[in-house]
């Protein structure tokens, strides 16, 4: 695979990179806002982009319910 194999849309290429990577490859979507946390805010969430803010809920493939 060369990098010709690959668009580079920012927008348009997320679909398009999932039919060509590979098993044990990294995917990484390009970040489309750039908005960040307060210093405060960010070390309480652990992280300065709002996008990455996913509370943890369990799931029952964990057998809990």
């Amino acid at each position: 695979m060369t990098p010709e194999d690959f668009c580079y849309e920012v927008l348009d290429c997320n679909d398009c990179v999932m039919e060509h990577v590979g098993l044990a490859q990294a995917y990484v979507p390009y970040q489309t806002e750039f908005k960040t946390f307060s210093q405060e805010d960010g070390l309480a969430c652990g992280t300065i982009f709002p996008q990455l803010v996913i509370p943890y809920v369990p799931s029952r493939c964990l057998g809990r319910r």
